[in-house]
């Protein structure tokens, strides 16, 4: 649980290698237990927040069927075209999360007239407490699962001392990708540790599921 109460799960799957997406940003899940272990994951949450990269090359438009939920995009430089169909609902609440000096003026005014809340933070990157402070605070919410991609993930394992972490390893290699599932700078041995809360093979007998835990 974060300093603000809300429990935070990051699901992401990824290659045996480490990747997320191939080098053109494709993944698909490999098997349906995957893609419901994902869509589960959706339906505990209150709230999802994914990166703009995620966004784009997902395909998704992070909705859930027969839930009301505040979907947050994290967008600093607001490179997501203003008509993506992430921003397409009258249903849920829809956050973007922008960088003040960064973000574009006329793209904040267009999300606006479409009942998006812009909400602009003075730090780069996005602090992940400020971030959970508005969904908590505005939103009521108290589930928050981080979507991806491997730089939001990173910064909420480093930034928040509670945390899990649920990866999805299936039976590929991706090779020379730019998309790593935690996508961290440099760090000296033995890095971020993490607890081993789990481990299981998949009900397809080919993909294993590891959950992992950062409670300091």
């Amino acid at each position: 649980m974060s300093k603000t109460g809300v429990n935070v799960k990051i699901v992401l799957a990824s290659s045996i290698d480490g990747k997320i997406a191939d080098a053109n940003g494709v993944w698909r899940p490999l098997c349906p237990h995957d893609e419901e272990r994902f869509y589960q994951a959706m339906r505990w949450a209150d709230a999802i927040i994914v990166g703009w990269r995620t966004l784009i090359h997902s395909g998704l438009d992070f909705s859930v069927k027969g839930k009301k939920i505040t979907k947050a995009l994290v967008d600093p430089r607001g490179e997501i075209n203003t008509n993506h169909k992430f921003f397409d609902s009258n249903v849920n609440n829809i956050v973007v999360f922008g960088y003040s000096r960064l973000y574009p003026q006329g793209k904040m005014l267009e999300l606006r007239k479409k009942n998006v809340n812009v909400i602009m933070s003075d730090r780069y990157p996005i602090e992940p407490e400020f971030m959970l402070s508005v969904l908590a605070d505005n939103y009521g919410a108290r589930n928050v699962l981080v979507a991806g991609g491997g730089t939001t993930a990173w910064y909420f394992l480093e930034k928040l001392t509670d945390v899990e972490l649920q990866i999805t390893v299936a039976p590929v290699v991706l090779g020379d990708s730019p998309y790593h599932n935690i996508r961290a700078p440099s760090l000296s041995h033995p890095g971020l540790r993490l607890k081993l809360t789990s481990a299981r093979l998949c009900e397809c007998g080919q993909e294993v599921i590891c959950t992992y835990r950062k409670h300091l």
